[in-house]
């Protein structure tokens, strides 16, 4: 819930009660997930790879017109991250661990660690998998970085941002649509 207040402190929409976080307001009309917000997606921009890799790979990026998600240069990525020994663990996967240890520990019976084995077994295969579901910012983020080392903040921003930003891109549907 979004929560609205004036300067002296009054809220704009009501709470439920004075200990919850919660209640009635002001529901937003469009939602954007975005990705900087995610987990994987800081450690990998705190990493600084991809940082590194552009700028080993900057005439390629640089030239590009618009960087395939799926394409070559994203395929290099993850190698060379996996090589710099980049590795996320997703809540999901130490949770996974935590449970296996329990079960390890505890003597669990064999069906019980067999199930939290898999269970890590599959956590990690999707923490592993991140880097490609991720291809599309990863892709318009080293083109980014590339395009301003290249070109400047000023033409990046309009040659590259704009275009490849998806709350740009929400917010330019938004505003032709009811210009319609």
């Amino acid at each position: 819930m979004s929560r609205y207040y004036f300067d002296n402190g009054v809220y704009l929409n009501r709470l439920d009660g004075s200990l919850a976080d919660s209640g009635t307001g002001l529901v937003p009309d469009y939602y954007y997930a975005y990705p900087e917000l995610d987990p994987f997606v800081q450690k990998l921009e705190n990493s600084l790879l991809l940082q590194e890799f552009a700028y080993a790979h900057l005439e390629e990026l640089a030239a590009e017109d618009d960087l395939d998600p799926a394409g070559p240069l994203l395929s290099a990525f993850g190698r060379f991250a996996a090589a710099r020994g980049f590795a996320f663990t997703s809540a999901t996967t130490a949770a996974a661990r935590e449970l296996l240890r329990r079960t390890e520990e505890e003597a669990a019976a064999p069906p019980a660690g067999k199930a939290a084995a898999e269970a890590l077994r599959l956590a990690e295969q999707q923490d592993r998998a991140l880097v490609f579901s991720y291809a599309g910012y990863i892709a318009q983020r080293l083109r980014q970085i590339a395009w301003e080392r290249a070109h400047g903040a000023a033409r990046t921003y309009r040659e590259v941002i704009l275009r490849s930003r998806g709350d740009i891109r929400l917010a330019e549907e938004i505003l032709l649509a009811r210009r319609s």
